[in-house]
């Protein structure tokens, strides 16, 4: 019911009634997305009555309103988790044994201490169960790894890792970059040289449509309804050269061909 009308690559976008659109006239004539990369920013936007709704809006500020105030919020299950692309491209994440090590040093308690305030769950698939693509149970078997110190220090050194550095990108003044900041001291406490590269929404664009210059990011995602475990994404070579996808499985061609009949 709404087109675009007017937007800044980095700044916000105006969407205003679609004329020629067929069903009943929505509520609103304009709306406005405002892309606001501080918390602080975000909040204070809130509380002086500049946006009128702040989607992701960060737990620790929330709880200090007043209960009785005019700032109203409530807990939704999310349409995408926090998720990690890991650059297979990159030297030091193209090694599958650093890949293991990362899988098993990672705690995800403590990202969700430090991010959510302990309220979230961990994605068995890439999206909710109230999405109509969401598979029925028993109908796959999620294996998500541990954190297993013993076992990330057993891959670490199979590795052969010589401190190169591993370099997490992630947009600046999400709730991924305060996620990207716990897995680095999550790294650095095994002996890993980790920085975090936080760039505006436009530069984290950028690179991610290239093959260098981080070995991780780290982004509050959006799931597609249809493809609960991003198969597109991970077999599909085709989508992989059109987006300059570094994520995709190059040694699966059998399940890239299922993909394709499908």
């Amino acid at each position: 019911p709404y087109m675009l009308t007017d937007f800044s690559k980095t700044n916000y976008q105006v969407y205003e009634i679609n004329p020629y659109y067929y069903g009943d006239k929505p509520v609103y004539e304009k709306i406005t997305l405002k892309f606001l990369s501080d918390q602080n920013t975000q909040m204070l936007a809130l509380e002086n009555g500049e946006i009128d709704v702040l989607c992701n809006a960060p737990f620790a500020p929330l709880f200090k309103l007043d209960p009785n105030g005019h700032i109203k919020y409530e807990f939704v299950n999310t349409a995408g988790p926090m998720l990690m692309s890991i650059n297979q491209k990159a030297a030091l994440t193209s090694n599958k044994d650093f890949r293991k090590f990362i899988a098993y040093a990672i705690n995800r308690e403590e990202i969700n201490l430090a991010v959510y305030d302990g309220y979230s769950s961990d994605a068995e698939v890439y999206g909710e169960s109230y999405f109509t693509g969401y598979p029925e149970p028993g109908t796959y078997e999620p294996e998500l790894p541990s954190y297993e110190p013993e076992k990330a220090k057993e891959y670490l050194e199979k590795s052969g890792y010589a401190g190169e550095e591993f370099i997490i990108a992630v947009q600046q003044g999400t709730k991924a970059q305060t996620g990207a900041e716990v897995i680095q001291g999550q790294m650095m406490n095994f002996g890993v040289n980790c920085t975090v590269n936080t760039l505006d929404q436009g530069s984290y664009n950028a690179l991610m449509k290239t093959v260098d210059g981080y070995n991780i990011a780290i982004t509050d995602s959006i799931s597609a309804s249809m493809d609960m475990i991003g198969a597109r994404v991970l077999f599909s070579a085709d989508y992989a050269r059109a987006q300059n996808n570094v994520v995709h499985y190059d040694d699966y061609p059998e399940l890239e061909e299922a993909w394709n009949n499908t």
